[in-house]
Formats: C-alpha cells, sequence, structure tokens
C-alpha cells in the first residue's frame, strides 16, 4: 500500500476515532464482504442519513452528493471500497457528518479551486 493511501486511512480514522487496523481488517477482507455489497450499504446509510447530511453542510457542499458521487463515480473498485468503508465506520461510530465536511474541506473544495484557476 502506498504513503498516500495509508495517510488517507490515517486521515479516515482520526475522523472516525477508529484504528487503522479496523480500517485494514474490513478493506483486506474481499472473501466474506463484497465491494458491490459494501457500496449498496453505504449507499442506504446515506439515504438513511440524507437530513443529517443536508442540515450540517453549508449550503454549497451538498454532502448527500458528495458521497454518492464518491461510491457511484469512483474510478476504480478498490476506490469504491475504500468510500465504502469510510462510511461504515463513520456511521457506526456516530462520525458521518464530520467525515463528509472533511472529504469536501480536503478533497472537493481543492479540486474545484484548482479546476477553476486553469
Amino acid at each position: 500500500m502506498t504513503t498516500h493511501i495509508l495517510r488517507a486511512i490515517t486521515h479516515i480514522c482520526s475522523i472516525c476515532e477508529c484504528s487503522a487496523a479496523d480500517f485494514l481488517e474490513l478493506y483486506n477482507n474481499h472473501n466474506t464482504v463484497s465491494t458491490g455489497s459494501l457500496a449498496e450499504q453505504a449507499l442506504a446509510t446515506v439515504t438513511m442519513c440524507q437530513k443529517l447530511l443536508a442540515g450540517n453542510g453549508d449550503r454549497y457542499y451538498r454532502l448527500p452528493e458528495l458521497l454518492r458521487g464518491m461510491l457511484i463515480d469512483a474510478p476504480h473498485s478498490n476506490g469504491k471500497r475504500f468510500v465504502s468503508i469510510a462510511i461504515k465506520l463513520a456511521y457506526d461510530r456516530g462520525k458521518i457528518v464530520p467525515l463528509a465536511l472533511a472529504w469536501a474541506d480536503k478533497f472537493l473544495i481543492p479540486l474545484l479551486a484548482a479546476a477553476t484557476s486553469q
């Protein structure tokens, strides 16, 4: 695993208040839980948390759409698995809003800023 991925896992775990071992146990366990199943569970979680997410973000963030887009439009199945596990861990620990806000601040906003500056 690259250092970028390990840093991302560490960041998620700091938000979710879990260990990297918790994350990696789910991530590496392809035989028990498929990526498709994890993604379906994560999408259901986002739908279930729609009002909570929509009510806790800046009106421009559209947190439910951000999380859905990261799941549905992930360019690779490993990315889809990564996002699904992060959403699961965040939800299980009551940290779904902080996770979505962190992704908006650390991922979405810089990406949009870079795209508009070109």
